[in-house]
């Protein structure tokens, strides 16, 4: 019945190829919460999650902050991205090709680590929220793949990280 009232047999659909060749131009966009682990005093088991654009910036007292003004939150989450598309040799983006064309911060609710009572309470953090458009080329299809299944980053399970890819258009690298 569910099956029928949604009409599944009438929508318009495209297989993902099962081989991405190497060497393939794409263009993207992409939902991201780029994020860092931090682990508290080297213990893993007390890691937190920081905004990669916060890790960038001076966090010893008495630091310069000055010269930190010329960092740009669109280049550090672009590096993070390019960090992200690069894992595994799964494709690398093409150069200047990466926009970031939103960004807000947002919320997301989760369940923390259990508290002494056995509890996992709700929690909200707030984190970065970009979109991001650019082009990539494929190295390695099989990493490739495990990408587009997988995902970007960390936050899938919200929403975050689907790569929505599309053939190439424009000029191709030199």
């Amino acid at each position: 019945d569910i099956h029928a009232a949604l009409g599944l047999d009438t929508l318009a659909v495209k297989p993902m190829p099962a081989v991405w060749r190497e060497g393939r131009l794409f263009d993207f966009e992409a939902r991201i919460r780029p994020v860092v682990r931090c682990d508290l005093a080297g213990d893993r088991r007390r890691s937190r999650e920081r905004d990669a654009f916060l890790t960038a910036l001076p966090t010893a007292p008495g630091e310069d902050k000055d010269q930190y003004q010329h960092i740009d939150r669109e280049a550090v989450y672009r590096e993070w991205l390019g960090r992200e598309l690069s894992r595994d040799d799964a494709a690398v983006p093409l150069a200047g090709t990466l926009r970031m064309t939103a960004f807000q911060r947002t919320r997301v609710q989760r369940r923390s680590h259990p508290g002494d009572d056995g509890r996992r309470p709700f929690r909200a953090p707030e984190g970065p929220d970009a979109v991001f458009t650019g082009s990539l080329q494929v190295c390695s299809g099989e990493a490739f793949g495990a990408l587009v299944r997988r995902g970007i980053g960390r936050h899938r399970s919200f929403g975050f990280g689907m790569l929505l890819l599309r053939p190439r258009r424009g000029r191709d690298p030199c």
